[in-house]
């Protein structure tokens, strides 16, 4: 089981053909979030295809998180969730159906998650020490640490060691 995964919503505006996820997303949030990933798997949660490998090639489409979309979405999303112990969910910008889709999941899968994330890009450049501080500490111990630099963070601890 691997101890670390970041996430971050999927964007509304794409390229017009295939390619990898993190490059088919025009989104600033998403390459910002790339950027910053470190040596850490991201994945970005996709209306359409569910939890998506930033490196995988997806063909581009036209569609949002519903409630119902994210009530479906969060069994599948477990499956690959349930091989880290903590995810990072990068939720400024997304709508509020994607950070109800990775709680479920989280749970699902018993999970910690840290969601983090304001406005445009508000906390972005805390993901690396977050990520750091998450390889040496477990999130139980960081979370006072992680409500001092971050704003209104979500953190559910699933997982217990």
């Amino acid at each position: 089981m691997k101890n670390l995964v970041l996430i971050t919503a999927c964007g509304a505006k794409k390229k017009n053909k295939p390619a990898q996820a993190y490059q088919l997303y025009l989104s600033p949030r998403i390459k910002a979030v790339y950027n910053r990933k470190d040596d850490v798997d991201m994945y970005i949660l996709s209306a359409k295809y569910g939890l998506v490998n930033a490196h995988q090639i997806i063909k581009p489409y036209n569609e949002i998180m519903t409630p119902e979309k994210a009530r479906i979405l969060a069994p599948q999303i477990a499956k690959t969730l349930k091989n880290y112990k903590n995810a990072i969910f990068y939720k400024a910008g997304a709508r509020k159906e994607y950070l109800e889709c990775m709680i479920n999941a989280c749970k699902i899968a018993k999970t910690n998650l840290i969601a983090i994330g304001y406005g445009f890009m508000g906390d972005i450049g805390q993901i690396p020490y977050i990520i750091e501080l998450l390889k040496k500490k477990k999130p139980e111990d960081s979370i006072e640490e992680i409500k001092r630099i971050c704003r209104n963070p979500l953190i559910i601890i699933a997982r217990s060691e």
